[in-house]
């Protein structure tokens, strides 16, 4: 994103069906390299025997030394760039160019097919896809560009997908709200052990939350159960801190993101029963979500106890808020007072009579 804010214009250019395109004669211009010739030879004896026995033409897509041959072939167009002196960047057959002047392209563009259809190459710059970008477009293509790249980063075996990731993490988050698809990509690959930055963005603005949900619950919840990562960022205190703080209703759709989150990984301590009891009892009202899924965290607190989940369960306002305490009783199945707890249950709402029969099934 900084060469095109410093420059003002993209330019994009890309060969028309690039691989196919590729002939014997391109590629015995590599020569000019410094190659084992017996080995160039070889690779373009089985290049022949693939186009005779089969129907691919040019280049197969797929093998690693097409990627060597079809970077190499297009070394006359990163010559011309160098030469005029414009900043760009190239992978494979898609080149970017940073331009100052929208009308730098066309004569650019010129000398450009000239250079990469001179002698044996006689490639053929794509009539549409070879285009000048200001502004939002050239942002957009960047954006839209590295999130193919980054997804076809994930599924090579041989990429590092944590550093893609993170590339990727930084990118969205210049532009959180429109770069969605972008943040949720990258949180699906983040190694949480890893993940400082990522951690610390969320710290400072939990809002994020929103625009991501489901990758940022599978986020704290991965780095949550690694203990140490937990402990080196803070995870652990900073999660609970946000599902006990006073409920506001700009808050509670995150609280409940972050309680899921922590659900099923973290076992509270016996001084943190105490407040996550009074963040559910307050978000009875207010948010039956905040109060089911901080309910259930208090329920692997040490501090827990059954007696007290009924008595909140009988004083519950609501049967989803009842509920919600009632469940809380899953974690001590099979303890003798089960049977008054599931009695107590149903006294106090006979919309619970499925609640406790599960209970009690256990």
């Amino acid at each position: 994103m900084g060469l095109v804010e410093a420059h003002g214009v993209l330019a994009t250019l890309d060969i028309e069906e690039y691989y196919p395109s590729v002939g014997r004669s391109a590629l015995e211009t590599l020569c000019r390299f410094p190659v084992p010739r017996p080995s160039f030879e070889r690779l373009l004896s089985w290049l022949d025997a693939l186009h005779a026995g089969s129907a691919v033409k040019g280049l197969p897509i797929g093998p690693g030394g097409s990627e060597i041959l079809g970077t190499a072939l297009l070394a006359p167009g990163d010559d011309l760039l160098t030469r005029i002196g414009l900043p760009f960047l190239r992978y494979m057959d898609d080149t970017w160019v940073f331009l100052r002047r929208e009308k730098q392209f066309p004569p650019m563009l010129e000398a450009y097919q000239h250079a990469v259809s001179d002698g044996a190459l006689h490639f053929t710059c794509h009539p549409t896809k070879c285009k000048a970008l200001k502004g939002e477009a050239a942002k957009e293509e960047i954006s839209r560009s590295l999130l193919d790249y980054a997804r076809g980063s994930f599924d090579d075996p041989r990429s590092e997908s944590h550093e893609v990731a993170m590339e990727l993490f930084a990118n969205a988050m210049e532009d959180p709200d429109q770069r969605r698809l972008e943040l949720r990509a990258a949180l699906g690959r983040i190694q949480s052990h890893k993940a400082q930055e990522a951690f610390d963005c969320l710290v400072a603005d939990p809002s994020l939350l929103a625009l991501a949900p489901s990758q940022f619950r599978k986020f704290v919840r991965s780095l949550l159960g690694n203990g140490k990562a937990a402990k080196r960022t803070g995870a652990r205190d900073w999660v609970i801190q946000q599902v006990t703080r006073p409920l506001l209703p700009d808050t509670a759709y995150q609280v409940a993101v972050l309680a899921q989150a922590a659900a099923g990984v973290l076992n509270p301590s016996k001084d943190e029963a105490g407040p996550l009891l009074e963040a559910a009892r307050a978000a009875q009202e207010s948010a039956v979500p905040v109060q089911l899924a901080v309910g259930y965290l208090w329920s692997r607190a040490q501090g827990y106890k059954p007696n007290v989940a009924v008595e909140a369960t009988q004083a519950a306002p609501t049967t989803a808020s009842r509920r919600g305490f009632a469940v809380t009783l899953g974690e001590r199945r099979g303890e003798r007072k089960m049977k008054t707890w599931a009695a107590a249950i149903r006294n106090a709402d006979s919309d619970l009579d499925a609640t406790a029969e599960w209970l009690l099934a256990g």
